[in-house]
């Protein structure tokens, strides 16, 4: 039987492959290659690689570019973001879980929760419950060296493998550890938003590597508030940036939130570069701004829960609001009171 036509390349030939292993002539086959060969077309179709692994002596293909999520990425609303959340239980506190997902929830949804660490280890056992809970998955990373954390390579393996072969929007990253930082900076270059959770002692090169940066300390429950006694240390005497939970303390006072200059400063330059001509900024854009500028940027620093309410507090901005479309919330707008025009005359 003489055996002609088709391509390696083409739709025929592929056929062709096909038809003769289907009905097991590997003869028929070696003789069609051949005759292939002998013609110049040498270039067998290679198999299309599975999503996410690289074509042979290529590079790997570039990660899909992420779906556009709601005003949860500028910090407004609730987003469709999916995302990873990748935990390092070695270095997060179980107790502490319930709070970062709800946080979590005002970006977007965790499609993805995994927590890595050596669950043989007495350690972490208090986290069974949280992983139950949660429906969190447990990735199992044994410590094959005393001293090395062999938990981070695996949380950055998977971390890599989800870029590339799951459509996410952003990860959130749980940990207090900069092992993360080119983790971190390597999701964003990637066009991915990234979150990260972790405690004050976190190092800045992480925080600074993450698009945002939460406290989880802002996120813990209220200590029962001790009884007054004369003697007791008013709430607002403590500084702005040291805060233990939200609840447990009152709000900065406006007269103390104008005297820190690096907030004014923020929230004016903020305001500013979002401003229109007469120089109203829409209060979304400037958080925004502020983000961009300063990852870890929290009204709960302060004791307020939103930035409207710190705004209001400090009182050096008009704030104006504005009626939208039917069905959408109001808008609004800031305006330094420096730019408040003066009377005619």
């Amino acid at each position: 039987m003489r055996l002609t036509g088709g391509s390696p390349a083409d739709g025929e030939g592929r056929s062709r492959v096909r038809g003769l292993l289907a009905v097991g002539s590997p003869l028929a086959v070696t003789r069609l290659a051949h005759g292939w060969l002998r013609d110049g077309m040498a270039a067998l179709a290679i198999p299309r690689p599975r999503r996410g692994m690289p074509p042979l002596g290529g590079q790997p293909p570039a990660p899909r570019a992420p779906a556009a999520a709601s005003g949860a990425v500028d910090g407004v609303g609730v987003g469709r973001a999916r995302l990873a959340v990748l935990i390092d239980a070695d270095n997060a506190q179980a107790s502490l879980v319930e709070h970062v997902l709800a946080e979590v929830a005002t970006f977007g949804t965790a499609h993805v929760r995994r927590a890595y660490g050596d669950w043989t280890s007495t350690h972490l056992r208090s986290w069974k419950d949280q992983l139950l809970a949660h429906s969190i998955q447990p990735i199992q990373q044994f410590a094959h060296i005393s001293g090395k954390n062999a938990t981070d390579a695996a949380m950055v393996i998977d971390a890599m493998d989800l870029l590339y072969g799951a459509e996410l929007d952003g990860f959130c990253l749980i940990s207090s550890d900069s092992d993360f930082t080119r983790l971190a900076s390597r999701l964003r270059e990637s066009g991915r938003i990234v979150y990260g959770f972790g405690e004050r002692k976190t190092p800045r090169s992480f925080v600074a590597a993450c698009d945002t940066f939460v406290y989880v300390e802002n996120l813990a429950p209220a200590a029962p508030a001790p009884a007054a006694s004369p003697s007791a240390r008013p709430a607002e005497a403590a500084p702005a940036g040291d805060v233990t939970t939200v609840a447990a303390r009152q709000p900065v006072p406006g007269s103390r939130l104008r005297g820190d200059t690096k907030l004014v400063t923020r929230l004016r330059d903020a305001v500013e570069e979002a401003s229109d001509d007469d120089g109203w900024a829409s209060q979304s854009k400037a958080a925004t701004i502020i983000r961009r500028r300063v990852p870890d940027f929290d009204p709960r620093d302060y004791g307020y829960r939103k930035l409207g309410e710190l705004i209001a507090a400090i009182e050096l901005f008009e704030i104006e609001r504005r009626p939208n479309s039917v069905g959408t919330p109001i808008l609004v707008y800031l305006r330094d009171k420096r730019r408040r025009r003066s009377p005619a005359g």
